[in-house]
């Protein structure tokens, strides 16, 4: 098990002990930053580490890091990492607080997806990204629901889902995951919204949003789906929801100490 301890770095859990790997300013093959947003793991058992100042990649064999998106690549990818994720062709991609990029393996290097809209780009952060079975891209961002289709790398294919809606078109979505039955989940600043990709219908989950969130200080921010099928929501307790038979449990924190884990 792999998670990110805030200001602590990446930690290591396999089943008996645990081992912490931090930033140290003598070892460049260290990780560069403690502050760890997202963790993934690609088909060749490479980890890859979003953090607040910068990618990295670890392997596991020599337990070193090698840094991405270095100071100069920042300034037009962005070095805030908020979510790496690894396609169903096993493409790395991230999100950061300038856009979207996938990582070149030919050349060893990231390329940014740009977003245009009426032909002009314009910068937006990545909260989060998912795939389909058809290899659709789905981004949570600050513009909305983006899609980019067929695993299109093709800035001119951006569809902006949100504005499709007005329930979210202003909306900033902080994460996304999708159910079995292929619905889009999405975590909002107005809370938990559903989104059918096939019939291009959105759903507000009111009675959801009323007693897992109803205060401003009990908002949303990540959410994911288990093996099982169970959708796991995460806020100032967690939210566990069955999809198939639309109920959910509350389970309020008792705690305000956390610890921030991706699987």
């Amino acid at each position: 098990l792999w998670f990110g301890i805030e200001s602590v770095g990446l930690c290591r859990y396999d089943g008996v002990s645990f081992t912490l790997y931090s930033n140290n300013s003598k070892d460049s093959s260290s990780l560069g930053n403690n502050f760890v947003n997202s963790i993934s793991e690609d088909n060749d058992e490479n980890l890859w580490i979003g953090t607040e100042e910068g990618l990295y990649k670890f392997n596991r064999t020599t337990e070193k890091f090698t840094p991405y998106l270095t100071k100069n690549e920042q300034k037009q990818l962005g070095k805030q990492i908020y979510t790496v994720k690894i396609s169903i062709d096993n493409e790395v991609w991230v999100g950061t607080n300038k856009g979207v990029s996938v990582y070149d393996r030919k050349n060893d290097r990231f390329i940014l997806l740009p977003y245009l809209e009426n032909g002009k780009e314009l910068n937006l952060q990545v909260n989060s990204i998912c795939f389909d079975n058809n290899k659709n891209s789905w981004l949570a961002t600050s513009e909305g629901l983006l899609k980019l289709p067929n695993g299109s790398h093709d800035s001119k294919n951006w569809i902006n889902i949100s504005k499709q809606s007005y329930h979210i078109s202003n909306t900033q979505i902080k994460d996304l995951c999708f159910d079995q039955q292929n619905i889009l989940w999405m975590i909002t600043s107005l809370g938990c919204v559903k989104y059918d990709p096939k019939h291009g219908q959105f759903y507000e989950l009111k009675e959801l949003n009323r007693q897992a969130f109803t205060s401003l200080f009990v908002i949303p921010v990540v959410i994911m789906r288990d093996s099982k099928g169970l959708i796991w929501i995460g806020a100032e307790g967690l939210v566990v929801v069955d999809p198939k038979n639309n109920t959910f449990n509350i389970y309020k924190k008792k705690s305000r100490r956390s610890v921030w884990i991706e699987k």
